[in-house]
């Protein structure tokens, strides 16, 4: 399953759960995760990343880039 969701790519695979790998549409990686249980399924996993994104846009907004996260 794969979306784009605020400029972000979310991809959602499973391996041992379910997990999301989000990365900016233009491609870099973000040191961000998301991750459901097999039976709570992708659907879940892809809410999950969702909501991370929703707090790390919320952060970036509120201290910039180069926040510090403490």
């Amino acid at each position: 399953m794969e979306e784009v969701y605020r400029g972000y790519r979310i991809a959602v695979r499973l391996t041992d759960a379910w997990r999301a790998r989000i990365t900016h549409v233009r491609g870099p990686h973000l040191p961000l995760d998301a991750s459901a249980s097999i039976h709570e399924g992708d659907v879940r996993c892809a809410e999950r990343a969702r909501e991370v994104i929703d707090r790390y846009l919320a952060f970036i907004k509120d201290n910039g880039p180069e926040g510090d996260p403490n």
